[in-house]
């Protein structure tokens, strides 16, 4: 459970920061 919350935060913030490269900082 732990292990699947932690991809899915990270994808987002992936996703976040290809998308707003400014907000990556």
């Amino acid at each position: 459970m732990t292990a699947t919350l932690t991809i899915v935060l990270f994808s987002t913030w992936l996703a976040a920061s290809l998308l707003q490269p400014d907000l990556a900082d």
